[in-house]
């Protein structure tokens, strides 16, 4: 038997491309606990004559089909982000995808990943997962850098967040295994949801609703436009205000809060969705909300399922890629004994 040494040991990360955010682990700490971090998924076009600072910044270049394009941490949401965003349900065939996916590799900061454990909204695991190994698997050049991805492993997001949850609670295997329970994802672009018993979906309870993150920030821009009587569509500048609890315009501080009381009937089209699906959820144990947009939604979430427990998981944004992490983990330690 092979004794697994910290030089031979598997490099296991996680990655999740979001519409609104690249969440990433780019490291292990001494107690186990996966080190994150992330940076808006924002792409704009590169030029060396204009952006003569680039030295300075906390950015990626990459080159795709001879086209530089810019990404990474530094990318600013309030002048980079107004159009910069992809919006659609071809976003990993994009540039604009290949882009942020090598400037993730870059910060991840390792040669060679063994396993990259990936997400997907529910709706496009079966007709995108060929698509995205086909994409990561190999070499990417990244700047002077040249990194190798192994083997990829693709999960529905909610899932994701749903093991994040089952890590920091401790949940025996037994138990996860025999529970029902409702998962649901509000990211950026899609509101993902899947009815599981333990990992596995129950009778095509799933799905993705295009009423994400996005529709809120946009409605807030409506409600912006119209008190200051100008036209603004700056979504990325927005959702950076909601993260940070700091936004202005014309050198002001603006309370969003407001903006969003009058904002969230836009989710109420994703809910509905849901109870199509669901029913009343009487054979659900407990609603599971994940992401970035959880507490958002969590409020329409209990007037619909009014005598359900609904659990958040303690760090919203990064739940879907810590969870990734251990599932990238689990599966690793199942290969390594099998071999064994």
């Amino acid at each position: 038997m092979t004794v697994m040494t910290q030089a031979t040991r598997p490099i296991i990360r996680a990655l999740d491309i979001g519409y609104g955010a690249c969440k990433f682990v780019h490291g292990i700490q001494r107690n186990g606990e996966p080190l994150t971090d992330s940076f808006p998924s924002i792409v704009k076009q590169f030029n060396s004559s204009k952006d003569s600072l680039i030295t300075h910044k906390n950015t990626c270049v990459i080159t795709i089909n001879g086209q530089k394009y810019e990404a990474g941490k530094d990318m600013d949401a309030a002048f980079d982000g107004a159009s910069n965003r992809t919006l659609h349900g071809d976003f990993i065939e994009t540039e604009e995808y290949l882009v942020l996916l090598r400037a993730a590799l870059h910060y991840i900061g390792e040669p060679t990943i063994d396993l990259l454990v990936v997400g997907l909204p529910v709706s496009y695991i079966d007709a995108k997962s060929a698509s995205l190994r086909k994409l990561i698997i190999g070499t990417h050049q990244v700047n002077d850098q040249q990194i190798t991805v192994n083997d990829i492993h693709v999960v529905p997001q909610p899932i994701g967040g749903f093991m994040s949850m089952v890590k920091t609670n401790n949940i025996a295997p037994s138990i996860v295994k025999a529970q029902r329970n409702l998962l649901i994802d509000p990211g950026f672009f899609t509101v993902d949801y899947i009815a599981a018993r333990g990992l596995k979906e129950i009778n095509n309870l799933s799905g993705s609703s295009p009423y994400g993150m996005h529709a809120l920030l946009a409605r807030i821009c409506k409600h912006i436009s119209k008190d200051f009587k100008i036209n603004y569509d700056n979504i990325s500048s927005v959702d950076e205000g909601l993260q940070t609890g700091y936004f202005t315009l014309f050198g002001k501080e603006v309370d969003l809060n407001k903006y969003v009381k009058k904002s969230l009937a836009v989710f109420q089209p994703a809910i509905k969705e849901i109870c199509n699906k669901i029913g009343d959820g009487r054979e659900v144990g407990k609603i599971v909300l994940v992401g970035g947009g959880a507490k958002y939604f969590e409020p329409l979430l209990k007037k619909a399922f009014p005598q359900h427990p609904i659990v958040k998981c303690e760090s919203p944004q990064f739940s879907n890629v810590l969870g990734f992490q251990f599932i990238g983990e689990l599966k690793m330690n199942a290969s390594s004994k099998g071999a064994n």
